[in-house]
Parts: structure tokens; C-alpha cells; sequence
């Protein structure tokens, strides 16, 4: 495998994740509000 593939395939997983994080936060988020309402 070529040195830039490598680092490539790498930057596309590092991204992955920082999408399943953000989609996890606002996943997180959207639920704290919806409990909050019940409260409420």
C-alpha cells in the first residue's frame, strides 16, 4: 500500500467517528430536551 493511501484511509475513519460523535451529541441533546418538556 502507497504511503498516501494509508493516510487517507486514516483521515476518512478519523472523520467517520467525529460524524458518529456529532450524530451521537445530537442525539443526546434531542432527548434532554424532549425529557426536559416532560418535566415541565
Amino acid at each position: 500500500m502507497a504511503r498516501g493511501e494509508g493516510e487517507t484511509q486514516k483521515e476518512d475513519g478519523e472523520r467517520e467517528r467525529e460524524r458518529e460523535t456529532d450524530g451521537t451529541a445530537a442525539t443526546v441533546s434531542l432527548l434532554t430536551q424532549v425529557h426536559r418538556q416532560d418535566v415541565e
